[in-house]
């Protein structure tokens, strides 16, 4: 039970982690959409 608790823990940061670079890459893709966007 304790090893599948730390498991969990685990899991959590990485979702949080997996979350925040989607986040940072939406950020990135608009960033270069508005770019194009300005160049044409």
């Amino acid at each position: 039970m304790k090893q599948k608790g730390a498991v969990r823990k685990m899991s959590v940061t990485e979702h949080k982690r997996e979350a925040k670079e989607r986040l940072y890459v939406k950020v990135i893709t608009n960033r270069d959409i508005l770019f194009l966007h300005t160049i044409l």
